[in-house]
């Protein structure tokens, strides 16, 4: 962080104005026990609260961190932003580093909006129903060509994880992105206003979260909240190739105020444009189409999805002064993040770990994605090893339905677990897959992997972070390893 204090806090997020321990003085006049109140970091877990730092106490649904205020300060934590005024009687928060506010999400994104405005740089933002953290990481890395980049952590994707990144700006940065997650209407809107991007990237519109917002409309709707923060002659970057952000765009966003840089693979209005895809079993090429001139792409990773998520990075790259051809070339350094595709060679076996999330959406791409690659050898079989897509509420049969047709297509054998599941692999033998095999839990998934697959094989591993499946295929490579 920059130069930041209490003060400037306390300021920003519209502190009460009293102090328990200093008689009726607010708490920001400087009466400050941890010295000059100047921040270090924004924290949220006490255990990581440190001298400097602004510890904000959450209320959550099984712990409360205002329980842990006392020991925030007792580590010298500079600041502490409560919402809880019932605690004021109670000597352990007569603090004059407690600053009392309305509600504490709400201030740390006004002390992280505050603190962004200190800033001139360049601030993308994306959001989507998937692809998000995979678009930001590749946007990442085509900024950093260039420019020193700040990227959000992980998914640090909500009012918890966006006034942390913002917070973690400093002079040396030239650039930013940051993702934008939402599960309901009006989420996204305070993330962007505090963020203030210079560009926007929409990736698609899918089915996550339909339980809530009841129609993929919504969901657009809710989406599309990100372009308050973007300013008139701001970069507007829209796949095309998505059915709804496609029909939104043709029907109202050219009249929008803002530089349009639109992409996509199949449609051919798209600004930044794709074509001979070329897919391996660890990387893919293509073309680039950009103002009349092409340029050759290598990425290290497959998917058509992938695909996108480096038109969207070039995309944002070329609105903040970086040539299509230097942000091609800096894609060929792109890594995946988490658990997203990675490939593990395994003993001529190629495992590929996918078990970060899944939807239906990110099912569909992983799928298209297995169905166009190659396995190691020639004789080597596509399997599909697959455990439930959690939240999908009321069209959770259904997907877990669609999900085994779509399998039956892009695979050879599924092996799967989880109550879902067991739709996915009836589906699957109804579409004519023979080998498909339901297990009741990980540990006789495992046992019949470690007899059935073999050397050339392709394994792709694909569930909810929930089930997390990424334990059977630590178990399957440290086992083939050793073979």
């Amino acid at each position: 962080m920059n130069h930041f204090t209490l003060r400037q806090a306390a300021l920003a997020c519209h502190a009460k104005e009293y102090s328990l321990r200093c008689g009726g003085l607010c708490p920001y006049t400087g009466q400050d026990p941890s010295g000059d109140g100047v921040l270090t970091e924004l924290c949220t877990d006490s255990r990581e609260a440190s001298v400097g730092c602004l510890f904000a106490a959450i209320p959550g649904e099984r712990v409360d961190g205002h329980r842990f205020i006392p020991m925030a300060l007792e580590k010298g934590a500079a600041g502490v932003l409560c919402q809880r005024e019932d605690l004021a009687e109670d000597p352990r928060y007569q603090d004059p580093r407690v600053l009392y506010v309305e509600n504490t999400l709400t201030a740390m994104l006004q002390i992280a909006a505050s603190y962004r405005r200190g800033f001139s740089l360049h601030l993308a933002a994306v959001t989507g129903s998937v692809g998000k953290t995979t678009t930001k990481e590749m946007i990442w890395t085509a900024l950093s060509a260039r420019y020193h980049t700040l990227k959000s952590l992980g998914n640090q994707n909500n009012e918890i994880g966006l006034p942390r990144t913002l917070l973690r700006l400093d002079s040396s940065y030239e650039a930013a992105v940051v993702e934008m997650g939402m599960s309901g209407l009006n989420e996204i809107r305070p993330l962007t206003l505090a963020a203030q991007p210079e560009a926007v990237v929409l990736t698609n519109i899918g089915v996550s979260h339909l339980e809530r917002l009841g129609t993929r409309e919504n969901i657009l709707k809710a989406k599309l909240e990100i372009l308050e923060g973007l300013k008139p002659g701001g970069a507007l970057i829209v796949n095309l190739d998505n059915d709804l952000l496609g029909e939104w765009y043709r029907r109202e966003g050219k009249d929008l105020p803002f530089r349009l840089l639109p992409y996509g693979v199949e449609s051919a209005d798209a600004v930044v444009r794709a074509k001979n895809v070329v897919q391996s079993h660890t990387d893919c090429r293509f073309i680039l189409c950009f103002e009349g001139k092409e340029y050759q792409v290598e990425l290290p990773c497959v998917g058509m999805h992938n695909v996108e998520n480096a038109l969207a990075a070039v995309a944002v790259a070329y609105a903040f002064g970086i040539p299509p051809q230097q942000a091609a070339q800096a894609l060929k350094d792109y890594q995946p993040s988490g658990m997203r595709q990675r490939l593990h060679p395994v003993d001529g076996i190629l495992f590929v770990e996918d078990c970060y999330n899944a939807s239906p959406d990110s099912m569909t791409a992983a799928l298209r994605s297995m169905q166009t690659m190659d396995c190691p050898r020639p004789d080597g079989r596509k399997i599909l090893v697959f455990a439930d897509m959690l939240e999908l509420g009321s069209v959770a049969s259904q997907a877990h339905h669609q999900v085994g047709i779509q399998a039956a297509a892009a695979a050879q054998q599924l092996f799967a677990y989880g109550p879902l599941a067991q739709q996915t692999v009836s589906a699957a033998r109804e579409a004519g897959m023979q080998c498909a095999y339901w297990y009741p839990d990980k540990p006789q998934l495992i046992e019949a992997l470690k007899g059935c697959v073999r050397r050339g094989d392709l394994v792709w591993f694909k569930a909810s972070r929930g089930m997390e499946l990424e334990q059977v295929i630590d178990v399957l490579c440290r086992e083939k390893g050793d073979e």
